[in-house]
């Protein structure tokens, strides 16, 4: 289960990565110029559409690979706490993934001039920042418990708590996530856990899967 969550949240991760550096996606979120905006996507709706459909599906994709790393949590550790809020970690990185998927289609949906002069419920973004940002912190949290390496869990807490600050400034690219996610699904595949069930002690340093 955890080579599986390594594999999906890696694949998640990249296929967004893809979907953010299309051209043309590239230079409509780089210009405040909505009349250049208009242009930029009029001018490619094919590729328009497609990295939407790939920033959606990626996303997905990666806040997926979370549940079996919870099944993963649940197999090392003998606190059925820790299993619950994994799983709970799961649903709420799904939950703001879902978020951004209807942001995507929306996108998709409409015509480029709806796009650039139109508005999406900010509740939709907001949404997709609180419930992944939570999603890192709580599965820090778990990991930490649950025997996995500590700087994996103390990463996930320290980096989710970070980003909260961004909720008012907005600074941060929605993508800035997916390294998150990326750097977690290559340690799982690195790593594996040397879990303690039942302590709250500290977990050891994970160890490279022979």
């Amino acid at each position: 289960m955890q080579r599986l969550a390594g594999v999906t949240l890696i694949a998640g991760s990249l296929l967004f990565f893809v979907g953010a550096v299309t051209p043309v996606n590239s230079r409509v979120f780089s210009t405040d110029d909505p009349l250049l905006k208009l242009r930029y996507i009029e001018e490619d709706p094919a590729t328009w559409d497609l990295a939407m459909t790939l920033l959606g599906s990626g996303g997905l994709i990666a806040a997926i690979g979370l549940v079996p790393l919870a099944r993963s949590v649940q197999r090392v550790t003998d606190r059925p706490i820790l299993g619950v809020m994994a799983y709970g970690a799961a649903t709420l990185a799904i939950g703001g993934a879902l978020s951004w998927v209807i942001i995507s289609s929306i996108r998709i949906a409409r015509s480029p001039f709806e796009v650039v002069f139109g508005d999406i419920s900010p509740w939709l973004f907001g949404t997709y920042r609180v419930f992944t940002r939570a999603a890192f912190v709580v599965f820090g949290v778990v990991l930490l418990l649950s025997g996995y390496a500590r700087w994996l869990g103390w990463m996930l807490i320290i980096v989710g708590a970070m980003m909260f600050a961004d909720l008012v400034p907005l600074v941060l690219p929605p993508f800035v996530h997916y390294v998150v996610f990326l750097i977690l699904g290559a340690a799982l595949l690195i790593l594996r856990p040397r879990p303690r069930p039942g302590s709250l002690g500290t977990a050891h340093e994970g160890e490279p899967l022979p």
